[in-house]
């Protein structure tokens, strides 16, 4: 089955969704079950422990919510700016879904709590949460079309143009 460029767009904006929506729900579950500070199970290597993280990946910029959420407005513009208008592969697609989905959940949370809730608790490492994941992961995505490649196109983000039909050649 060939996928079209329009298709790619709406597989990533529904996996932006699914994703944005697995994220809220599960910060809500722990806003819920638990105190900020609190841990379930209360020791071992992976806990659900609820943070309030004020600063941004690692606790960077603590306290500087304002600058943050204005960073992850532009971001969030950006990101559905090169996914709408730009031509590029299907990986591409799906890791700009999840960038947009992890900006997105993090965002709500600063603008709803004035902090973003982190709960995923895993041995020595910082505390995250799904939205931090999908970040993540669509880094590692971008970073493997980018080395491995794919299509010959697959490190350009070429604009689309239509042909004589007024559809996109892609």
């Amino acid at each position: 089955m060939q996928f079209n460029t329009t298709s790619h767009r709406t597989v990533s904006l529904i996996l932006a969704l699914f994703i944005f929506t697995f994220d809220q729900v599960t910060k809500f579950v722990v806003i819920r079950s638990l105190s900020i500070g609190e841990s379930w199970p209360e020791t071992g290597f992976f806990r659900i422990t609820y943070v309030a993280n004020t600063g941004s990946a690692f606790g960077l910029l603590s306290g500087l919510n304002h600058i943050l959420i204005f960073v992850a407005l532009l971001g969030i513009f950006v990101i559905l700016w090169v996914l709408i208008r730009t031509s590029s592969e299907f990986l591409i697609k799906i890791a700009l879904g999840l960038m947009l989905a992890g900006a997105a959940g993090n965002f709500v949370d600063r603008i709803v709590y004035g902090h973003v809730i982190d709960f995923i608790d895993v041995g020595p490492w910082y505390i995250f949460n799904v939205a931090d994941s999908a970040i993540v992961i669509s880094v590692i995505v971008l970073i493997f079309v980018f080395t491995f490649g794919g299509k010959s196109n697959s490190g350009k983000c070429a604009k689309e143009e239509p042909n004589q039909n007024g559809h996109s050649n892609e």
